[in-house]
């Protein structure tokens, strides 16, 4: 169990390689290597993964844990920041043989994450790739105080406070306001 996957092979695991007792998998790759942005943001730096993959008769189980980072711009203030990722990754797999599988037969209802079918090999890299993309957030926030930007002028309000008039009531309620001034 003490092998380990050297950064050439990590792309591909080879069903056939796995041992009995599992294959230790530490693997790390540069966000050079992977060359992947997605929705505005990029990966940064290096992405490092450290788990365990099992053998059970013709299924899979690949276990561990995903270290990363992304370089996102903020949604509200568009000042660039770094938004690290770790997650814990569970994936199963099930071996597809050339014997005539069902591939509907094969899936374990009883399992609550989805199975990926495969043939001869796991392909870690895109494994990998999906769980970065499912870590990224819907909306992207330097921080949850971030104060963005100025609608009048432009001015990033977590730097420097402008001059502008701020109104706090909503274009659309200010004839209700006239209302209740009277």
């Amino acid at each position: 169990m003490d092998e380990e996957l050297g950064t050439l092979d990590y792309k591909k695991i080879f069903l056939n390689e796995i041992p009995v007792d599992g294959l230790v998998v530490n693997v790390r790759m540069t966000a050079e290597e992977l060359d992947m942005e997605f929705d505005g943001c990029t990966l940064s730096g290096e992405i490092e993964f450290k788990g365990l993959l099992q053998r059970f008769s013709d299924r899979y189980l690949l276990s561990g844990q995903l270290i990363g980072q992304w370089l996102y711009q903020c949604d509200r203030c568009l000042t660039p920041f770094l938004y690290p990722v770790k997650c814990d990754v569970l994936m199963h797999y099930v071996e597809l043989r050339s014997t005539g599988y069902d591939a509907a037969a094969v899936i374990d209802p009883e399992i609550e994450e989805p199975e990926e079918l495969v043939t001869d090999h796991i392909n870690l890299h895109q494994a990998l790739v999906e769980q970065m993309i499912l870590q990224i957030p819907m909306k992207a926030l330097c921080s949850e105080n971030c104060k963005g930007l100025c609608p009048q002028c432009g001015e990033n309000l977590n730097i420097r406070q402008c001059d502008c008039h701020q109104t706090d009531i909503d274009p659309r309620l200010i004839k209700l306001k006239n209302l209740l001034e009277k």
